[in-house]
């Protein structure tokens, strides 16, 4: 195994990432759902307003691939990206990068984003992972629930 890396962009286990075919172009940071059927081994931008869509198989680590190419994603491990390109992947943003211990969730208002404020109502709850530093998270998806079933 080679050596762990921190730099922007790279996952420090490298070993829990995976590829699909990017649907969309997607920013590095971003929530990414697997597509099923005709689609299936494409990723799209997760959106937590429907129960498929609010599937989170990852976070993007490369960055804007354009429709057609392969987008890798960390389904594991801890993400480094650059405060500007957590900024760009935050529906929510009003700090420079991740703030150090919240939780992220897919956002149920922008696709591909993220949140740290859990949505509500007839939306999904999906955790993608926690903030380590204001550049660093741990990625961490979990299965999408139902905001109004709790």
């Amino acid at each position: 195994m080679s050596e762990a890396s921190s730099f922007p962009g790279s996952v420090i286990q490298p070993n829990f990432a995976l590829s699909l075919t990017a649907s969309v172009a997607i920013l590095p940071g971003m929530a990414v759902t697997p597509l099923t059927g005709a689609n299936a081994g494409q990723g799209g931008k997760a959106i937590a307003s429907a129960a498929q869509t609010a599937v989170c198989a990852g976070l993007a680590i490369n960055g804007q691939p354009t429709v057609g190419a392969q987008a890798q994603v960390a389904w594991g491990g801890t993400l480094n990206l650059l405060p500007a390109q957590w900024d760009a992947a935050l529906a929510d943003s009003s700090t420079t990068g991740l703030t150090p211990g919240a939780w992220y969730y897919v956002s149920a208002a922008t696709a591909g984003k993220l949140t740290a404020t859990a949505p509500t109502g007839s939306n999904y709850i999906t955790p993608v992972g926690i903030a380590i530093t204001p550049t660093a998270m741990l990625v961490l998806p979990g299965a999408p629930i139902l905001a109004s079933s709790l």
